[in-house]
């Protein structure tokens, strides 16, 4: 079972799932996405209040170029913060028997790496820090409903603000449109994909490398339990690194991904370290 949890908990990038189905209309009336672009903001300053986003979207004027959701930024390679905006143009047809539009509601599976989201000009959340050290949203999937105070006939339009580093694979994940209902049983699976299985394999490496640290104390002659020790706590380490919303104990997000590369690396590392290097027999 354990075994089985570690290779369940490999991460994969959010940001690369696909989103296939989410820009037509179905047979049970949901809302559609009609078109995704995305452009560089060169005055970030003017949508930040304080740490946080401002209560109106300030998104740039020129640029805008179509893209495909999930998407990550062009990589390059200075460690400069950069914020985009994404402009999501969608509609819905569907109404009660009042005439009055059908609830909907927003699922982003991640967002890299601080960023706040806009249902057409009213401000419906933001990050706790858009300016560094930023949050870290990139494994963290979220769910809103639109309030219908923003909504109306035709077509409405989605702003999504994102800051980060594109050396550090920025962007956004899957985005779907729904009913609430359906946006939150979405939400849910990816809730238990992205951050559960992760905090389960972590509290079972945990417990496994604490339980193998205590038998390499009372049988030092044996240093293959101690390396199996090492390497599930350093596994442990890593898994906090996917969890963290933010970069502590680090000042930057770029520093966090870097620790993270560096604990995987250390698992690899003695995961391919054979297991008898390192044992040693005392004579009779």
């Amino acid at each position: 079972l354990f075994l089985l949890m570690l290779a369940w908990a490999v991460p994969g990038k959010a940001l690369a799932e696909s989103n296939s189905g989410s820009n037509s209309q179905t047979k049970t009336c949901e809302p559609y996405i009609l078109t995704t672009q995305m452009a560089f903001d060169p005055e970030p300053q003017k949508s930040l209040d304080g740490r946080l986003a401002q209560a109106y979207p300030y998104p740039p004027v020129l640029g805008w170029q179509q893209v495909k959701v999930p998407h990550i930024w062009p990589k390059k390679n200075v460690d400069l913060i950069e914020t985009a905006w994404y402009r999501i143009e969608w509609r819905s047809e569907c109404k009660n028997a009042e005439g009055i539009l059908s609830p909907v509601a927003l699922g982003l599976d991640a967002l890299s790496s601080a960023g706040a989201v806009y249902s057409n000009g009213d401000l419906i959340w933001t990050d706790s820090s858009l300016v560094p050290p930023l949050s870290d949203s990139w494994n963290m999937p979220r769910w809103w409903q639109l309030p219908r105070s923003s909504l109306h006939e035709g077509v409405n339009a989605i702003w999504i603000r994102v800051t980060g580093m594109a050396q550090a694979q920025a962007g956004i994940g899957a985005l779907y449109l729904g009913s609430p209902q359906k946006v939150r049983e979405r939400n849910e699976n990816s809730v238990w994909r992205q951050r559960t299985a992760y905090l389960l394999t972590g509290m079972m490496s945990g417990a496994v490398g604490i339980i193998f640290l205590v038998v390499f104390l009372m049988y030092r002659t044996d240093r293959s339990y101690g390396w199996f020790a090492l390497m599930s706590l350093i596994w442990v380490v890593y898994l906090y690194t996917v969890r963290a919303t933010d970069g502590r104990p680090f000042n930057d997000t770029l520093t966090m991904t870097r620790a993270s590369v560096a604990a995987c690396s250390g698992v690899i590392s003695l995961r391919s370290r054979p297991v008898y290097a390192g044992t040693s027999h005392t004579s009779p």
